[in-house]
């Protein structure tokens, strides 16, 4: 009769639909800004032309990798470094020989980098959560 009624059955109720909610929306918001990250990257991916005023800089210096050029040098009216670290022009210049310099490499090689700090910090949040120690 219980199960008739419907009283027996498991997950009946607001507060397990609540909960799956819960569960759900934070999930469903993610997959929502990952898709609209995603669009934003690929109809930027392939402009001509800089988005940023440090992407041709960023390019001028992955250019000087790819030709064996150092990167830091004293400026000069042809040529100013960035201060910055030289591991992004290595990849980029290393890159930029095998499959051709461009502004669509290294947005891609940015868009790798952050997914890679974006695992990174998802396996370093996961590995501290309570059930996990």
């Amino acid at each position: 009769m219980a199960e008739a009624s419907g009283e027996g059955r498991r997950g009946a109720g607001p507060g397990r639909w609540a909960a799956g909610l819960a569960t759900a929306l934070p999930w469903l918001a993610l997959a929502f800004i990952l898709a609209w990250l995603l669009a934003g990257f690929a109809r930027r991916v392939g402009y001509p032309y800089d988005l940023e005023w440090m992407e041709g800089g960023m390019l001028a210096q992955a250019w000087r990798v790819e030709h064996g050029l150092p990167l830091y040098t004293a400026p000069s009216a042809d040529y100013v470094p960035f201060i910055y670290p030289p591991l992004y022009p290595w990849l980029l210049g290393g890159l930029g020989r095998v499959v051709g310099l461009g502004y669509a490499l290294g947005r891609s090689l940015s868009l790798a980098g952050t997914l890679i700090a974006a695992a990174v910090l998802v396996g370093a949040v996961a590995g501290e959560r309570p059930e996990r120690r």
